[in-house]
């Protein structure tokens, strides 16, 4: 089992902060959790905003995938022998306020539901591009049942941003449509 080390390996001494690959990949790994935890507000919330059935049907059923996602993270974690770390992903939250303020703003539903089809894709993207780096660690890390494990997660969020986009399309040309009556 990995460990993260707060040690450094050559002088034994203690100190602070990262100081390996291992504790950077238990730091991000972390994130990723964390991030997780705000996406499921976040599609919580916007399954309670949107008003189109398509849109809400996908954020629903993404959002139990999102809960499963978690349940993976909580695996690796137990596969690496380790806990995570308690750390706020700033990036996802930037991407909750984003939503925030769309809501606030009270636009049309059909412009709501495309600022949140689109919000919720700019989410997916971020979420792929965290899997990603984290399989290639764990795989350079010799963590290969790590690895396998964010595989599928992030093969689950390639899928849902691959849904996400039909939807967004579909809304865009709507709204180009009306804007056009």
């Amino acid at each position: 089992m990995a460990t993260a080390t707060k040690e450094s390996k050559s002088s034994k001494q203690k100190t602070s902060g990262m100081n390996s690959a291992m504790d950077l990949f238990v730091h991000e790994l972390s994130d990723i959790r964390s991030a997780e935890q705000i996406v499921i507000s976040m599609l919580e919330q916007g399954i309670k905003a949107v008003t189109n059935e398509e849109l809400k049907t996908g954020l629903e059923a993404h959002l139990e995938e999102t809960r499963g996602h978690i349940d993976t993270l909580d695996k690796a974690f137990k596969e690496l022998d380790l806990e995570p770390e308690d750390v706020e992903c700033e990036g996802a939250k930037g991407l909750k306020r984003e939503l925030d303020e769309a809501i606030k703003e009270k636009p049309a539903p059909l412009v709501l539901d495309a600022m949140i089809a689109g919000g919720a894709a700019k989410t997916e993207h971020y979420e792929i591009s965290g899997y990603s780096g984290l399989v290639d660690q764990a795989k350079l890390l010799g963590e290969d049942s790590v690895a396998k494990l964010l595989s599928q997660n992030l093969k689950d969020e390639e899928a849902a941003l691959k849904k996400l986009e039909k939807v967004e399309s579909k809304l865009q040309k709507e709204l180009v449509g009306e804007s056009k009556k």
